[in-house]
């Protein structure tokens, strides 16, 4: 291997390995069509990587998710996304929607 030659690292996934099933319902949301999502995300992965819509329609589908207006900025990594919005959203996905009462 010569000097300019530089050996492959794959990118780190651990934060995302363990949000995974709350990950795959965000990128489900975010990109509905299966054929279009992303096969692999890294930790530094954002809703970028997801979907080429704008920021306005990432969010709005969200928002549209939830139900109510995302109060922080979804230009983060989406494991951090996924933390903000289980801050958020008590209960989310386990307990989702909410019981009306």
């Amino acid at each position: 291997m010569s000097e300019k030659s530089k050996k492959f690292e794959p990118d780190d996934d651990s934060e995302v390995k363990q949000r995974s099933r709350e990950m795959q319902i965000i990128v489900n949301v975010i990109e509905p069509d299966p054929q279009l999502q992303p096969y692999f995300l890294s930790d530094r992965a954002s809703v970028f990587e997801v979907s080429a819509e704008s920021e306005d329609t990432i969010r709005n589908r969200l928002e549209v998710y939830f139900k109510e207006p995302l109060k922080f900025s979804i230009d983060q990594p989406l494991w951090k996304l996924v933390d903000e919005l289980k801050k958020a959203f008590p209960g989310w996905p386990d307990n989702w929607p909410p019981l009306l009462t």
